[in-house]
């Protein structure tokens, strides 16, 4: 027993000075995660009051609930110890590859949001756009739907789209 005692003593002195480290990283994620609730739900009622579509209010909801928390989680870290400088380079060099790898979804992505903001068309409206003519179905974020005018489906990636140029037949002045 007398040969436990030093290894007894040293866990008596971690517990002392990490409990209260523990105790208030775990307070920290509780807080953090119910102000990152807070702001999204916020934030949705923002989008809401604004009548911003659904699916980009959805996507911009997700992408910073997502970030938030992801905050909340590296501080935590930081708070119990955990040194955050190399992973914050792997996290940037993983998104560098990241954004690369998916230039093109990112550039129909992006051009999704722009049509889903700026509203150039809408479902029910009758288009034509990179050399296809046909009624907007359904406006992804993505692509957008159209039904043709022998009823084939088409679909136009959000990208070209949103740079191109689109005649709205539905919208005459």
């Amino acid at each position: 027993m007398s040969h436990l005692l030093p290894y007894i003593n040293l866990l008596a002195t971690m517990l002392v000075q990490y409990i209260p480290q523990v105790i208030l990283a775990v307070v920290t994620l509780i807080v953090g995660f119910w102000i990152v609730k807070l702001v999204v739900s916020g934030m949705r009622r923002g989008l809401q009051s604004k009548h911003v579509d659904r699916s980009l209010a959805g996507f911009l909801e997700s992408s910073v609930s997502i970030t938030l928390k992801l905050l909340v989680i590296m501080t935590v870290a930081m708070m119990v110890g955990v040194q955050m400088t190399s992973f914050i380079a792997v996290l940037g060099a993983a998104g560098l590859a990241f954004g690369l790898s998916l230039q093109g979804s990112l550039a129909n992505l992006a051009g999704g949001m722009l049509i889903l903001l700026f509203k150039p068309f809408a479902v029910g409206e009758e288009i034509t756009a990179l050399s296809q003519r046909g009624m907007v179905e359904k406006i992804e974020i993505f692509s957008t739907i159209l039904r043709g005018e022998d009823g084939t489906m088409i679909i136009l990636p959000n990208g070209p789209l949103s740079n191109g140029v689109v005649v709205n037949y539905s919208r005459k002045k």
